[in-house]
């Protein structure tokens, strides 16, 4: 018989893969339906963790990445947002966020 510790690690494993496919599922459906500009995010990636969500990339100005924290602001099982999004623009860096 399984070992108790075992099968409630293997819960918990599977309680975390469930929360993290529903926030990118919730991230996808949000840019998807209430974005006009989801465009200018195609460069950036979602990661989800442990109530962390992790945003990775770049966008063209600060105003959009002011727009993705407001789109994202919210999401059921997201206690706070690691933003690494840099802003680069047509005529170069705007900033890079600290890694």
């Amino acid at each position: 018989m399984p070992d108790l510790i075992q099968i409630s690690a293997s819960g918990r494993k599977r309680r975390r893969a469930r929360a993290r496919a529903e926030v990118l599922a919730a991230v996808k459906q949000r840019l998807a339906s209430n974005c006009p500009y989801a465009f200018y995010f195609r460069e950036v990636t979602f990661h989800f963790a442990y109530g962390v969500l992790t945003l990775r990339g770049r966008v063209p100005t600060d105003r959009l990445q002011q727009a993705l924290h407001a789109l994202l602001a919210n999401l059921d099982g997201v206690d706070e947002i690691n933003d690494q999004v840099d802003v680069i623009n047509s005529r170069g860096l705007s900033h890079i966020c600290a890694k």
